[in-house]
């Protein structure tokens, strides 16, 4: 049985789901080996910190998307404010001069500041925006309270993302990046694995026909995948 080293362009996410098939050959395999034994266990180890480190990725982008809505919201207000300070009826007038007022407090440079920062601010603005007189002008003020809203919760989903990244990296405890995981496990598979099993083939193959079979059949679906998506990619940049 012909085994070959898994493709070296393999994305993130496609190592992540082969390397929990590989250690599920492995796991099951009957080949009474320590070296296969402590392979296994080298792999688990990189399984691991690799979805970990995928986890903190997808947290981080869900937050950043997070914060660019609540920014979005947060200039539709001030712009739409500004829009009613030329209003042609006295009342909305004087309700926007008033709003306005306190949003001049935050200004523009709100969405510049970090996280925290930017945060705490909001939460200040959306208290401020709460405060009895000023909630009676943001009334007058066609849409404005939709947008205040959007804005409380836009502000809440991020700061459930957020929890959700520091979780995630809690959980994941290290500062290595998803690509650097996904390198390690393609030079385990590619060079301790692979390898291993060949030499096994040619020394005694019969315990581990099964075992090769098997992790053969799914780095040859993953390099299969790869290619594909290598194709796909090619055309797109040629139809362009």
């Amino acid at each position: 049985m012909r085994i070959n080293k898994i493709n070296r362009n393999i994305r993130v996410t496609d190592a992540a789901d082969l390397a929990s098939k590989l250690h599920g050959e492995l796991d099951k395999s009957t080949p009474e080996d320590v070296h296969v034994s402590t392979l296994r266990s080298e792999m688990s180890t990189v399984s691991i910190g690799l979805s970990g480190a995928i986890n903190e990725s997808k947290a981080m982008s869900a937050l950043e998307d997070r914060d660019e809505r609540r920014d979005m919201t947060y200039r539709s207000l001030l712009h739409i404010i500004k829009g009613f300070l030329l209003h042609p009826d006295a009342t909305i007038r004087e309700a926007a001069v008033h709003v306005n007022a306190v949003l001049e407090n935050y200004g523009f440079d709100l969405i510049n500041q970090n996280y925290s920062t930017e945060s705490s601010l909001l939460d200040a603005l959306i208290r401020d925006l709460a405060d009895s007189e000023t909630a009676a002008m943001v009334v007058v003020l066609p849409g404005i309270a939709a947008i205040v809203e959007q804005l409380k919760t836009d502000q809440q989903e991020f700061k459930a993302a957020e929890a959700e990244w520091h979780e995630a990296r809690a959980e994941d405890g290290k500062t290595e990046s998803a690509s650097a995981f996904k390198q390690e496990l393609v030079k385990l598979i590619n060079n301790k694995l692979v390898i291993y099993l060949k030499a096994m083939q040619q020394m005694n193959p019969e315990p581990y026909q099964e075992l090769t079979t098997d992790i053969a059949m799914h780095i040859d679906r993953a390099n299969t995948l790869v290619k594909r998506r290598s194709n796909s990619e090619e055309t797109v940049e040629l139809d362009k």
